[in-house]
């Protein structure tokens, strides 16, 4: 499979140049994008905002990760951000020694540093291969600017990390000013491993012998896995946004080893839950290759669980079927950042901002004759733009209000998000902060913060309370009777009978029908819509394995587990980094909660009819309120 990458400086708040951006990509099939310098009024990662660059794909699920990114901002050295480029240097190199270990890296990034025309330099098997450059940018005066790039240059080569710019292509100028100020200083970075994934197809020429190791310059091998020749500076006014150009090139991603990254094992892996797509738009035939899969890979474990005594094995083996059965039918859903809008790319309005950037460039280059001629032209492109913009609005508004028309009665959570969209009101942020205090006072993230986290939902049981209404002798007694009573019951009691009879699959059904759609799942990842949408067979399979747990007299290890997901109380942005301003909520089997459901419905039943509960109870009791009471 091959992937392109690429990387770009720009700023995206605006709307135009986010819908810009997405049209750029689209039209390039650029796969992964590493946009860095830029901001959002709300959403900025707070993981990132203490460093100059940040890595993706490492804690999820880092058993099955090969390909580590790091999207890298170096601040120029006149801006006065960056005080220490030699902290800031080496503390990229540890990362990227680090990730090298188990894995390959690709960096991806503005460096502000001008390496010109210098080589790249690796280690590989005893011998010093050089990889000679060839760019644009060779004429430049200042020796901190030749200084800054040797630095930069050594800290690459210490870690056998090769800048692709102008190895075999790509070395056009990657900045260019409206004062005709042009540079390199974007790059793609990319390991020796990703370069020459064989060491014995090294193609090496005109070797000399230096200082105990052999240098050679190097060609890339053809079976490399970075496509040759695919380093493209895209410098065309119509890709152009602001006053850097994306840079792209392809890399051919290989299988995974099977022990690949040993070393993260003791890192801490996050529950992968996956996220299925339920977005059914009220098109009932959505879930009929559900209904045939949920069927097939049911029946399978219908013929397999009587030979299993261990009520827990049967429920997890029910849950996998399940799973495996939505793997082959419903695609997984991706979640954009909320924080940001959706970037709804539009042809009309794209196109419009192209001529509008191609007839100020006209207009900056024409002559003292042609000038009012190219302003007209200008103002019309700008004119026209305005235009497309309000158009393409116009139309996106027009089409949210008809969807949120048709969702009133079918979906409420998507019905208030959209109604949000609609008026801009800004939506409470509800994202777990990368970095929290620990007890200690200190910011900290990974496995640190799991820890804190785990410490402070700990601590919520262990607290002692200063409430001292509790009747310790009433409770005593009424324990010591409720054991005397259950001592005297006989086997034959009409409580017993009534309460402890089989499951009914009506019971089940029932319980089914209350149950909402839309809502969160639990640990095993099921959603109420695999029985809610379900067949017959399916909810039948579903009553036989409560059939099994209410005979067992067990209750399912797996339906004891549940996620806590902190909600943060409120307050200012400073005290997201609290862990005591969080409540947590935990998110259960949705299995083990119809289950339960079934009890509590049969229980509640029963003390109804048999008229157990006070007439003053309000709460809990069906077509009851406390508003009854204060009139």
């Amino acid at each position: 499979m091959e992937v392109s990458v690429g990387t770009i400086n720009v700023h995206l708040r605006s709307e135009v140049n986010r819908s810009l951006l997405c049209g750029i990509l689209e039209d390039l099939e650029i796969d992964i994008c590493g946009v860095v310098e830029t901001w959002f009024d709300t959403g900025t990662s707070i993981g990132l905002m203490n460093r100059l660059f940040g890595w993706f794909g490492v804690e999820r699920k880092a058993k099955y990760s090969v390909y580590f990114i790091g999207v890298v901002y170096l601040p120029p050295a006149t801006s006065g951000y960056l005080r220490d480029l030699k902290g800031t240097l080496l503390e990229l190199e540890t990362d990227i020694a680090r990730f090298r270990k188990d894995g390959k890296v690709i960096l991806l990034g503005d460096f502000n540093c001008r390496v010109s025309n210098q080589p790249s330099v690796i280690l590989n098997d005893g011998k010093l291969l050089t990889l000679s450059r060839h760019v644009e940018d060779t004429d430049f005066k200042g020796s901190a600017i030749k200084s800054r790039a040797t630095q930069f240059l050594r800290t690459l080569n210490a870690v056998n990390m090769v800048v692709m710019n102008g190895i075999d292509s790509g070395g056009n100028y990657t900045f260019s000013n409206s004062l005709n100020e042009s540079s390199m200083i974007d790059y793609i970075i990319l390991s020796d491993n990703i370069l020459f994934p064989n060491t014995e197809d090294l193609s090496i020429a005109q070797p000399d012998q230096t200082s105990g190791h052999v240098q050679a310059s190097a060609r890339l091998p053809s079976d490399s896995e970075y496509i040759l020749k695919s380093t493209k500076v895209h410098v065309g006014y119509k890709y152009q946004i602001g006053d850097h150009f994306l840079i792209s090139c392809i890399i051919r991603l290989n299988a995974v080893p099977p022990n690949i990254l040993s070393s993260l094992e003791d890192e801490l892996i996050p529950i992968d839950i996956i996220k299925w797509d339920r977005r059914d738009n009220g098109n009932p035939a959505f879930w009929q290759p559900m209904q045939l899969n949920l069927e097939n890979k049911l029946q399978t474990w219908d013929l397999k669980q009587f030979s299993q005594t261990d009520i827990d094995t049967v429920v997890e083996d029910f849950n996998f079927a399940i799973n495996t059965a939505l793997s082959e039918s419903l695609r997984v859903r991706t979640l954009a950042n909320k924080s940001v809008k959706q970037l709804n790319w539009n042809p009309e309005v794209f196109k419009a901002r192209c001529e509008q950037k191609t007839a100020y460039e006209n207009f900056k280059a024409a002559d003292e004759k042609s000038k009012l001629i190219c302003a007209n032209q200008l103002m019309t492109a700008k004119k026209r733009l305005k235009k497309c913009i309000r158009k393409a609005t116009f139309a996106q508004t027009k089409k949210l209000v008809e969807s949120i028309e048709k969702l009133r009665s079918k979906d409420p959570g998507e019905y208030w998000k959209r109604l949000y969209q609609l008026d801009n009101t800004k939506v409470p942020e509800n994202a777990i902060p990368v970095n929290i205090k620990n007890t200690e006072g200190k910011l900290v993230n990974g496995k640190e913060a799991s820890q804190a986290w785990l410490d402070s939902f700990r601590r919520l049981g262990l607290e002692e309370s200063d409430f001292y209404d509790f009747d310790q002798i009433f409770f005593s007694s009424i324990k010591s009777k409720v054991i005397e009573y259950s001592h005297q019951i006989p086997q034959d009691n009409k409580v017993l009978s009534e309460l402890d009879q089989e499951i009914r699959l009506q019971e089940v059904k029932i319980a089914i029908s209350n149950a909402k759609r839309g809502k969160a799942v639990g640990i095993d990842g099921i959603m109420n819509e695999v029985f809610k949408y379900g067949n017959e067979q399916t909810t039948t399979y579903l009553w036989k394995l409560f059939s099994r747990v209410f005979q067992s007299e067990h209750f399912p290890e797996t339906w004891s587990q549940g996620l806590i997901f902190p909600l943060f109380k409120g307050g200012p942005i400073s005290a997201r980094t609290d862990v005591g301003k969080y409540r947590g909520i935990t998110l259960l089997s949705i299995i083990g909660k119809i289950y339960t459901d079934i009890l509590n419905q049969r229980v509640s039943l029963w003390m109804e009819k048999e008229c157990l509960l006070s007439d003053e109870q309000a709460c809990f009791r069906r077509a009851r309120s406390t508003r009854l009471f204060l009139n």
